[in-house]
């Protein structure tokens, strides 16, 4: 799962980790430089300098993940090798750095 060093959507990236993971699929994290990323930690917590905070399910998905070994060892997006069936998301940060989520399939014949 591709995310940028930094400011990644919380939600974004954490509900889907989730999703694949209870679907049974392993989850390999990538960023550009293969340092564990940071999410926009102003979707972590709520108030007035943080009117859209991430809803409970998400931080709680968030709070698992930056627990597993994968998304503390991240690989660098150059090493991220498409298998047959492989899934993988791709995310860009936040929307104020117009940030986009989109899920593809990405299939390889040998």
């Amino acid at each position: 799962m591709p995310l940028p060093d930094n400011d990644f959507d919380t939600t974004e990236a954490a509900v889907s980790w989730k999703a694949f993971v209870q679907s049974g699929c392993e989850v390999i994290f990538a960023t550009d430089y293969g340092r564990v990323p940071a999410c926009d930690q102003r979707l972590l917590s709520s108030g007035w300098f943080h009117p859209l905070p991430a809803q409970e399910e998400a931080v709680v998905a968030y709070d698992e993940m930056v627990q597993t070994a994968a998304f503390l060892s991240p690989i660098t997006y150059r090493a991220i090798e498409p298998t047959i069936s492989m899934r993988y998301t791709f995310r860009v940060g936040t929307p104020r750095e117009c940030g986009s989520i989109s899920t593809a399939r990405c299939c390889r014949r040998r």
